[in-house]
């Protein structure tokens, strides 16, 4: 009793229909409290924007680190199961004052992924090998749900089957007659990832590299089962018929992992030559393994479900929506591609562009980012001629300024070039007294989903060339 708050503002959208201009957001993500500082956004309040998407991983449900890597940051107590468990994890999130600024000046547009209740989980499946499974998982995921319904900006009535374990997160908004936007949840619905949660291969020469990687890799029948779904039949139903009735110049779809086909069997190649822990002899037979391998991919994104991604895809091309955008996270470095027609063509029409910010402190698979990046530069830039930008190196944000003509994502990166060449491992750790500079700017024009358009992603590489 008698404790207040903070003022804070917020800000009114447009009336759907009503002719607006322009329009300013922000894309955010991944914020690992243990992982780094939320210098980001400290820049972000400095910005003028008309509201922030954050498309998952709000908090982190992993314990406290015996030795923490960042002065002054990590999580209380062990993993996290019950109501007070998680509530107080949102309550040691929300005691950053960068975060707090945020929050204070913009409106939140948000969408869970997996962290807030368990990493990698898939509907009522837990991630294989979390501590908590079965009826004990689907009482973790109410705990999780309930406590996301309290703490995170969300209308009334997506928060009504919080205490049944269920929530209905995927929800339209209108930005006057500029902007539909189309919040997904492809959590709460989806179907089990193939293979084993990490990594998979429809081709059967990868079984040989199972042993040695430990997790089943080759499952060409669970990867091109065409019943597995992200987002559910009813979802994808309500998506359809929404992207068919929208009148708005853009149409946004705010998710939360890679929809951008992504063949990483190169960067697996990679992994394997740089990993000290694999033995020389070892390592020289399983690179000539990957070597005969045609693919390797990410099966917790929609790699993992590309019956449900061709869906999607098709239901683009087929309804032509006005210039959809998919806007993306999770994966904790920055991305653009060109989302085409046919996959398999890098020369087919594209049906939307993608943007994927980087996570705000979450690492690059390492504190130090610069392996990580050196390992996936060269696959993206050698087999994947639809994605149009790559950076792992930066943690940060994206700013999307918008009109009638075009769009614009500029890429806010947390570090300079100059922390590239610095030899600590924390050197790209985001540190409250981090610079932000512009990484990249990448544009796209108007009417770019057209059949036979010619129009791309436009890249203005502010620093680091893909």
């Amino acid at each position: 009793m008698g404790e207040s708050s903070r003022i804070g503002r917020t800000r009114t959208f447009p009336l759907p229909g009503t002719p607006v201009a322009s329009m300013r957001c922000a894309l955010a993500s991944c914020q690992n409290f243990a992982q780094g500082f939320y210098t980001a956004y400290r820049d972000l309040a400095e910005q003028d924007v008309d509201f922030v998407f954050f498309v998952g991983d709000y908090i982190y449900e992993q314990g406290a680190q015996a030795n923490p890597v960042v002065p002054g940051r990590n999580h209380t107590g062990g993993e996290i199961f019950s109501v007070t468990d998680y509530r107080n994890r949102y309550a040691l999130y929300r005691l950053d004052a960068h975060l707090q600024d945020a929050h204070a000046r913009f409106p939140f547009i948000v969408t869970p992924d997996d962290h807030e209740v368990d990493n990698d989980y898939a509907g009522t499946i837990a991630e294989e090998g979390a501590p908590y499974q079965g009826a004990d998982f689907l009482q973790r995921r109410k705990n999780a749900y309930q406590v996301y319904s309290e703490m995170m900006p969300l209308r009334p009535e997506n928060r009504l089957q919080a205490n049944k374990g269920k929530l209905t997160l995927y929800r339209q908004l209108k930005f006057g007659s500029l902007a539909d936007i189309f919040v997904l949840d492809t959590r709460q619905f989806r179907t089990d990832q193939p293979a084993e949660d990490g990594f998979g291969s429809t081709d059967p020469d990868s079984a040989v590299l199972e042993p040695a990687l430990g997790e089943k890799l080759y499952d060409a029948a669970g990867i091109n089962d065409p019943a597995a779904s992200m987002m559910g039949a009813t979802q994808e139903s309500w998506l359809a018929n929404g992207l068919g009735k929208s009148r708005a110049k853009w149409n946004i779809i705010a998710q939360q992992v890679m929809v951008m086909p992504w063949n990483l069997v190169r960067t697996a190649a990679l992994n394997i030559q740089f990993n000290p822990a694999i033995p020389d002899a070892l390592k020289t037979q399983l690179l000539a393994a990957i070597g005969q391998v045609d693919n390797f991919v990410n099966v917790d994104a929609w790699d993992g479900y590309p019956a449900a991604r061709a869906r999607l895809l098709q239901m683009l091309a087929t309804i032509k929506p006005s210039n959809p955008i998919v806007l993306s996270g999770d994966i904790h470095s920055a991305w653009a591609a060109n989302l085409l027609s046919d996959i398999s063509n890098p020369n087919s029409d594209p049906v939307a562009a993608e943007f994927v910010c980087t996570s705000i402190a979450s690492t690059f698979l390492t504190q130090d980012p610069r392996p990580a990046d050196a390992i996936v530069r060269p696959g993206v830039k050698n087999d994947n001629p639809h994605i149009a930008f790559f950076n792992g190196l930066f943690r940060g944000y994206c700013l999307c300024d918008v009109d009638a003509n075009r769009w614009q994502t500029t890429y806010r990166a947390v570090g300079t070039l100059a922390d590239t060449q610095n030899p600590s491992a924390l050197a790209l750790t985001p540190m409250e007294s981090s610079t932000v500079e512009t990484d990249a700017v990448i544009e796209i024009q108007s009417g770019f989903n057209k059949p036979a358009s010619g129009k791309r992603l436009a890249v203005d590489f502010a620093r680091i060339p893909l």
